[in-house]
């Protein structure tokens, strides 16, 4: 990044900026980007393991959460209080962001696998790093993902080792014993930039 763009920084400089985003508060979720990124990690770990570690509780909580739906909505299919079940009991911080914005079906469509304001925490912090009024992916977007292993422009390519080294420092505090390390993937970041703030 510094050659391409010229910058007379050193790399010492610029990585320290960039790692201090670690401390960034995110305003949106009331915590610092450490901090939201472990309790993503921490969330994982619950629901892989909180079912298989917890049966009865699952099953106690599963019949509790079906007798309340009844008593709201009177006779309800089977399916329908699994799905209202599995989704009070699962740890879902996109769906919680996705309900405090006002989504009335906050727990449809994929899980998010990057958290978004803490990959534009890093993506604000990098283009400061780069003297730039706002960050970009390069000049051919999606063409920047080819084969080449040089995928997007300096910015870009700055960004994924960035939410790669943030993923792991985060999973070394939250990760249960002997889980395997993030993998982070330029396709995954480059989506999640393209879409709005």
């Amino acid at each position: 990044m510094r050659a391409k763009l010229l910058l007379k920084r050193s790399t010492a400089d610029v990585a320290e900026d960039i790692k201090a985003t670690m401390e960034t508060w995110l305003p949106s979720q009331n915590q610092t980007v450490m901090q939201a990124m472990c309790e993503r990690g921490r969330a994982k770990t619950y629901n892989t393991l909180a079912a298989a570690m917890f049966p009865d509780v699952r099953k106690e909580f599963h019949d509790a959460i079906g007798d309340f739906v009844r008593s709201k909505e009177g006779p309800v299919s089977s399916r329908r209080i699994r799905k209202v079940a599995d989704n009070a009991w699962k740890q879902d911080i996109a769906a919680d962001r996705r309900a405090r914005e006002g989504s009335t079906a906050p727990y449809r469509g994929r899980p998010e696998v990057y958290d978004r304001d803490v990959v534009w925490a890093f993506a604000d912090a990098i283009a400061r790093a780069a003297n730039r009024t706002h960050f970009a992916i390069g000049h051919h977007g999606d063409a920047t993902l080819g084969d080449t292993g040089r995928k997007g422009g300096p910015l870009f390519r700055v960004l994924v080792a960035a939410v790669r080294w943030a993923m792991v420092a985060a999973w070394q505090s939250a990760a249960p014993l002997n889980a395997a390390p993030p993998v982070v993937k330029p396709e995954g970041i480059l989506t999640t930039i393209k879409r709005t703030r």
